[in-house]
């Protein structure tokens, strides 16, 4: 059996694709172990540098075809790995070019498909293909997938070939910053040059040889030590590929004792290396009789990737100071760039938890300096509330003058803002003042009291009718309501500083009540019933168990849950007064106001659903969702330079968002800028296709392929035929206006003939059926 490599290394690049630095030092590493007649023992390895496409092609054809059946064959890769529009795997050559929005230019590249078939056709029985470069897991799509996801490469039908790959589909492989080789590279000359994969301890069997999948074990465990973005993956043909005995494992070497211990010690000690364990190495380097230059090579190795992981988290650490220094709490926009600082360097949450801690520790009483201030300004804008709502424009500034003074944010101020406009709110439109209690002393007995009350309110004018209780003494007590303040209940007379009554909001609440004959006069604020003694100017409250006759009351948790029924079922206006009920007494509740828009939006009512959008993102702005549906109205109205920019915010924070690429698509293609519309397609058909939703996955392609045939003739003069022939989906929604209305005719499907009326910058307007409205000018098309 004869043993062959051809090593491939690219560092250097043509237009668009940025140049390395470790490819020819990865070959030139890689050369050298396995030309060691100790550990590799390669008969000829051979070498190319920076190739041509040409080149590389060519090389890779003729040697595969030289290749006998008893051969052990080896090919590597480092360099870019790039996909195409269609999400197929190239290999970058020198002579490589990226075009614009970093399309590449497939002529100028090697496909991995075409390396593929070359290694069908290859007679070698012992294959090994490693490739250490972006996207590298995509070459088992080359081969396919079974139905359980994983990679199979039967197709293929010879024994023995298995490919190794420093990525997975999706990510992009990584150079350190003070590492000469790459990486993955790097890991795989660690674990071959000392044999070290060959232990039990990393998970060999000590049998003198490294397989391949001891050499996938070991590499895969010391990256996700190093906390590696990179997840290395080995593509095998079922139980024999990955059986391949690749080079020889040194016999055990004094040196080799001490790496494995220290190895073992830094991972113990997460490369701080502890004084006791410090005294033990010493011990056995003494024992091995190792000179204090023969360890620190061995050291240095070993604990090259947690001082690389320390250097990122000391990076980390100063960008979150130093933004906490300039202000804080952080705002939105800071933790956004934090968290791309986080992704640039690797790191997981897990990592920086505690750096967040240590950053929040250090500012805890900046901290409490601005809670304090914020709490100022709430009792100014409640203040401002109480003078006159809604508040005036000088008082408005003034409030603005203040937030700024005090350094508040708008994203906190603003959820203290609506709680209390909310609040205000509940007061004025239930509108209920009560104008007498009579009480009437029967000798303890319980009494029946009736509160009316006048609405001010003219929608308010539902009649309840007063309904008697029933229920005598002990019964009545059994099923009251017990009023109690925040800790307990005061005593009967007891002075108190809190409202302790909910009131709700009905015309007419009886109640019954155990109370000494009095006369009192009632005050109603914020949904809670005060009473004052005429003889006493101190608050007082007659603790009470009520018993609400009338009707029930309604929990906060079944107003939202009966809005979204009637959501489901369709009466759009009666979600909304459930959402709108709910939303007072629960005014920073993200998903009330989404549901709320959502009906609004059914009702075509597009600037209300806008406005419940807005304030459920001012709660809560990482909801792509949110952004989404905003971006759909955004849309309908017409204004799609608005949807795209909520599309692309939802993409932000979910980059799997495949219907937010494909809406962003529509309304790219609505302004015309087709080739931003065809990239988002191509986004959302590979997302579609990684979710299984075929259907979606064919309707986004069905879309780039209409994109892309020859533009639509110049319409024709006005009262001349036209054709309903939208670029995208079925049928048109025609407007009674062109941009910003809420109103909708109805839709037109394709194929429909209509007359031309007349035109106005990306609209047109038609007559169809007698009725007259305004569509897309790319939605149609002139008669044949």
């Amino acid at each position: 059996m004869a043993k062959f490599a051809l090593l491939i290394g690219v560092g250097q690049y043509g237009t668009g694709l940025k140049p390395l630095s470790a490819p020819p030092k990865d070959v030139e590493a890689i050369k050298n172990v396995l030309e060691n007649p100790d550990i590799g023992g390669f008969d000829n390895v051979q070498t190319l540098i920076d190739p041509s496409h040409s080149e590389m092609r060519t090389n890779i054809e003729l040697w595969l075809r030289e290749r006998k059946s008893d051969d052990l064959v080896v090919l590597f890769f480092s360099g870019h790995g790039i996909k195409d529009t269609k999400r197929e795997l190239y290999f970058a050559a020198r002579n490589t070019q990226l075009l614009n929005q970093d399309q590449l230019l497939t002529t100028t590249a090697v496909r991995a498909k075409e390396v593929h078939e070359h290694i069908q056709a290859c007679k070698a029985k012992q294959l090994v293909l490693i490739l250490d470069c972006c996207y590298s897991g995509a070459f088992g799509d080359t081969v396919g997938k079974g139905d359980d996801g994983l990679i199979d490469l039967s197709e293929m039908e010879t024994t023995g070939r298995v490919v190794l790959t420093s990525s997975s589909t999706i990510e992009i492989s990584l150079e350190e910053k003070g590492q000469e080789l790459s990486t993955y590279t790097h890991y795989l000359v660690q674990a071959i040059s000392n044999g070290i994969a060959d232990q039990k301890e990393y998970e060999g069997n000590e049998d003198g040889w490294i397989s391949v999948d001891e050499l996938h074990q070991y590499v895969c465990r010391e990256m996700k030590k190093a906390r590696s973005r990179m997840t290395p993956k080995i593509i095998s043909l079922k139980d024999e590929g990955h059986r391949i005995k690749l080079t020889k494992a040194p016999a055990i070497h004094p040196k080799l004792r001490y790496r494995k211990e220290f190895t073992r010690i830094a991972h113990e000690d997460e490369g701080e290396i502890s004084r006791g364990n410090r005294f033990l190495l010493n011990t056995l380097k003494n024992q091995l009789k190792l000179l204090p230059e023969d360890v620190k090579p061995i050291e240095d190795e070993v604990l090259h990737p947690y001082k690389v992981r320390q250097t990122k988290l000391q990076e980390y650490e100063q960008a979150l100071s130093g933004l906490a220094q300039a202000q804080y709490p952080l705002n939105e926009r800071d933790w956004k760039a934090l968290k791309g600082i986080q992704e640039i360097l690797g790191l997981r949450n897990e990592d920086i938890e505690t750096i967040k801690k240590k950053i929040e520790s250090q500012f805890s009483s900046k901290l409490q300096a601005y809670e304090q201030n914020l709490r100022q300004y709430e009792q100014e804008f409640l203040k401002a509330v109480e003078i006159e709502h809604p508040i005036s424009e000088d008082a408005c500034k003034s409030l603005k003058n203040m937030q700024q003074s005090l350094g508040l944010k708008d994203e906190d101020v603003a959820p203290i803002e609506a709680r209390i406009v909310a609040q205000k709110q509940v007061v004025q439109s239930s509108g209920e003042i009560a104008k007498s209690i009579e009480v009437q002393d029967i000798s303890g007995n319980e009494e029946l009291i009736s509160v009316e009350s006048e609405k001010t309110d003219s929608a308010a004018s539902e009649e309840v009718t007063s309904v008697e209780s029933e229920k005598t003494d002990s019964a009545a007590v059994e099923d009251a309501i017990d009023v109690e303040s925040e800790n307990t209940t005061p005593a009967v007379g007891e002075n108190v500083d809190t409202p302790l009554l909910p009131i709700p909001s009905n015309n007419k609440l009886l109640i019954k009540a155990g109370i000494a004959s009095t006369t009192v006069a009632v005050i109603f604020l914020g949904g809670f019933l005060l009473t004052r003694s005429p003889n006493d100017q101190n608050k007082s409250v007659t603790p009470i168990t009520t018993s609400i006759v009338s009707q029930d009351l309604e929990t906060s948790k079944k107003l939202l849950n009966q809005g979204k029924e009637e959501l489901q079922k369709g009466d759009y206006q009666e979600a909304i007064k459930y959402f709108t009920e709910y939303i007072k007494s629960n005014p920073n509740n993200e998903e009330a106001y989404i549901q709320r828009g959502d009906a609004y939006y059914k009702q075509q009512k597009y600037q209300q659903a806008i406005s419940n959008y807005d304030l459920a993102i001012k709660i809560n702005s990482q909801t792509a969702s949110t952004y989404y549906k905003r971006g759909m109205t955004r849309h309908d109205l017409g204004d799609m330079k608005g949807a795209i920019n909520d599309f692309t915010e939802a993409i932000k924070i979910d980059s799997n968002y495949a219907d937010a690429y494909y809406e962003r698509a529509e309304s790219r293609a609505h302004l015309n800028d087709k080739q931003g519309a065809i990239n988002d397609y191509s986004e959302a058909a590979f997302r579609y296709r990684q979710q299984g939703k075929t259907e979606d996955d064919q309707e986004a392609l069905k879309q780039i392929k209409e994109l892309k045939q020859p533009p639509q003739p110049s319409l024709p003069p006005p009262g001349q035929c036209l054709v309903i022939a939208p670029t995208m989906g079925v049928a048109v929604r025609v407007r009674i206006q062109p941009i910003g209305s809420s109103n909708q005719i109805g839709i037109v499907h394709t194929g429909k003939k209509v007359r031309l009326i007349g035109k106005q910058d990306a609209f047109v307007k038609i007559e169809f059926n007698g009725t007259q409205g305004w569509v897309y000018n790319d939605q149609i098309k002139p008669c044949s």
